[in-house]
């Protein structure tokens, strides 16, 4: 959804659409695909994860307004998401690893590998804290050795240096959404997929902690 709340943006096999959340009216569309879409903080640019780069969209007409050429070669960019200020943005690539994107400068600030042991992602979800100083990356189903069961590890990392500003936690449950419940993003709420009920982590103790069931709009995660 647009941070105006006036649009929503999908990308499928069948292209990639805008719709009018008002009248429900398909706005633009086009052909080209990705796997992840995000919207500008302005809601005047939507950023399409399409192979190894970046392509960003006019959000009223799909038209390319501009292209970041591949960041890492030879890898896929499976996920984006513009910080709050719209300077940077966080991008996650297919064999795990994390980094952050100076829009200013069109250079990747800094790259964070998964762990040694992992081979592969099949999903990255992020958020940034409210200040933009720190993102919070969800790695969902990293896949290690054989037989080994996959896994989700939750990371936080300082937003302009790349430093772990917590210890990595490995979690039982993937995330389709996350939202920090602090300004630090210290706890962090989450909604896997097939559980149908909220889970939080306090990524200082590393523990499960009770959540409430507050709204999932307010918490951000809708």
């Amino acid at each position: 959804m647009s941070p105006d709340g006036r649009r929503f943006v999908a990308t499928d096999r069948l292209g990639t659409r805008v719709i009018d959340l008002t009248t429900g009216e398909r706005v633009a569309s086009i052909e080209t695909t990705g796997f992840f879409v995000d919207y500008s903080p302005d809601s005047r640019r939507i950023a399409l994860a399409i192979g190894p780069g970046l392509t960003i969209l006019d959000a009223d007409t799909l038209v390319i307004v501009d292209e970041l050429p591949p960041m890492i070669p030879g890898l896929t960019a499976s996920s984006a998401l513009w910080s709050p200020y719209g300077e940077s943005m966080a991008v996650a690539w297919a064999d795990g690893s994390v980094g952050v994107l100076d829009t200013i400068t069109r250079q990747l600030r800094w790259r964070r590998p998964a762990d040694a042991d992992v081979i592969g992602s099949r999903g990255t979800t992020f958020v940034f804290t409210p200040d933009g100083r720190r993102l919070i990356a969800s790695i969902n189903d990293r896949v290690g050795p054989a037989g080994e069961t996959p896994r989700t590890t939750i990371r936080a990392f300082d937003v302009e240096t790349g430093a772990e500003v917590r210890p990595p936690l490995d979690v039982p449950y993937g995330f389709w959404s996350i939202a920090p419940l602090d300004e630090h993003g210290d706890r962090v709420v989450g909604v896997p997929p097939g559980v149908f009920r909220t889970v939080a982590y306090d990524l200082v103790s590393g523990a499960e902690i009770p959540t409430p069931a507050p709204s999932l709009a307010a918490i951000g995660i809708l």
